[in-house]
C-alpha cells in the first residue's frame, strides 16, 4: 500500500494510530499514540528508521512522556495496511527482539520501546548482516556460508537477489532436514 492519509488501527490494541508525518524523509509514520504506543511501518519505511545514524527523532518525540496501555504478545496482530495476519520474527541473529511483520505487503509493526532496542543492537545493517553470518556459520558450516558469500559476490555484480533466495534456501533445507554441505559452481 502506498503511503496514505487513511487513518488505520493499531495492529496491537486496535485503537486508532496517528499519522506523523517525517518531513526530512518524506514519509508518514503510524503510531498508536492513545493506545499502546505501537509503531506501524508500511513496506520499506521500516528500513529508514532500523540503524542508529537514522534519524528517529519525529517517532521518538511522539512517543516521548506517554504512559501507553500494554497489550498482550499473544493477541494475533492484523496488518493495517492489507488485513493480513502478521507473523512474529526476530529482528536479528540475537533473537532478543520479535516484531510483527506482514509476509503479504511487507509492513512492520514494533511494540512500545522496541525501535529503541533495535536501533541499540548494531549501529549499522552491515554489523547486522555480518552477526547473521557469523551466527549462520555456526549452524551449517564454513562452506556453505562461502556458497552464501560467493551468491552475495555475484548478486552484487548482477544486481539480483541471490543472497536472499540463498539464506531462503537454507532456511527451507534446514527446516526440511535435507541440507548437504557441498560446495556448488553456479553455472552463468
Amino acid at each position: 500500500m502506498t503511503d496514505n492519509l487513511e487513518i488505520v488501527r493499531c495492529p496491537a490494541c486496535q485503537k486508532e494510530m496517528k499519522k506523523v508525518f517525517d518531513k526530512e524523509k518524506g514519509i508518514y509514520i503510524d503510531i498508536c499514540i492513545d493506545g499502546c504506543g505501537g509503531v506501524f511501518f508500511g513496506k520499506k519505511e521500516y528500513e529508514n528508521y532500523d540503524e542508529q545514524h537514522e534519524s528517529a527523532e519525529v517517532i521518538l518525540e511522539a512517543l516521548k512522556d506517554r504512559k501507553y496501555t500494554p497489550v498482550s504478545d499473544d493477541i494475533p496482530r492484523i496488518c493495517a495496511d492489507c488485513n493480513a495476519t502478521m507473523m512474529k520474527n526476530f529482528s536479528s541473529s540475537k533473537m532478543q527482539i520479535k516484531i510483527d511483520a506482514c509476509y503479504s505487503c511487507g509492513a512492520k509493526f514494533l511494540d512500545n520501546q522496541e525501535l529503541e532496542k533495535i536501533r541499540a543492537e548494531f549501529p549499522t545493517a552491515e554489523a547486522r548482516q555480518k552477526d547473521f553470518m557469523e551466527n549462520l556459520f555456526t549452524i551449517v558450516g564454513e562452506e556453505f556460508t562461502e556458497q552464501i558469500e560467493e551468491n552475495a559476490l555475484y548478486d552484487k555484480e548482477n544486481k539480483k537477489e541471490f543472497f536472499f533466495n540463498g539464506v531462503c534456501a537454507v532456511i527451507r533445507m534446514l527446516s526440511f532436514g535435507t541440507i548437504k554441505l557441498k560446495k556448488y559452481k553456479r553455472k552463468d
